[in-house]
This record gives C-alpha cells, sequence and structure tokens, in this order.
C-alpha cells in the first residue's frame, strides 16, 4: 500500500512540473517594414512608402507578418495601414488590374 501511494505521489508531482513547462520562444530584435505615413486602403503600395523599424521579435509574434519589403511592395492596402507598425499580410492583397 505504501508503494502505491509513493507510486501515485510521483507520478502527481511529475505531472505537475510538467504540465507548466513550455519553453519560451527566445526573443530577437529584427527590423520590419513599417508604413513612413498613413496608407489608405485601396492604395498600391511603393518602396517609398515603407521605411524599417526595429522590433523586439518571437517567431510566434512574426506569423502572418510581413518580415520584407518585397512581400508588400507593389500589393495594394485591403484596409488603412498606420505609420509606424508592422503590416500583417492580410492587410495587403495583389493589385486589380481592372476597376469599373
Amino acid at each position: 500500500m505504501k508503494n502505491c501511494v509513493r507510486l501515485a505521489a510521483s507520478l502527481l508531482l511529475l505531472a505537475v512540473s510538467t504540465c507548466g513547462a513550455k519553453a519560451e520562444p527566445s526573443s530577437a530584435v529584427r527590423a520590419l517594414p513599417v508604413p513612413m505615413s498613413t496608407i489608405p486602403a485601396g492604395q498600391v503600395i511603393r518602396a517609398s512608402d515603407l521605411t524599417e523599424r526595429k522590433f523586439h521579435t518571437t517567431s510566434r509574434s512574426l506569423l502572418g507578418m510581413a518580415t520584407s519589403l518585397s512581400e508588400i511592395e507593389g500589393k495594394e492596402a485591403r484596409r488603412r495601414l498606420q505609420a509606424g507598425k508592422p503590416v500583417p499580410l492580410a492587410a495587403v492583397m495583389k493589385p486589380i488590374a481592372v476597376r469599373r
């Protein structure tokens, strides 16, 4: 009986100690493309509209964000892009060739 109690206590301690033991992703400073001024929805993004700004990032924080100028240059803004803020890839699209 004592061995069963010890085994149960050991298993419980092991479960509790490993539950919250998620490794934090490493943080790094990275330059990301940002608009120099606010870009309205519908405007095609030019290289002259963009600059790079350094941010503390993790691999998780970069998911879905533009990490290079070439990813967003020549694309059309789906929504207003704020100056100095990283650009989500979902906020840009290929420009429409013909408008009605």
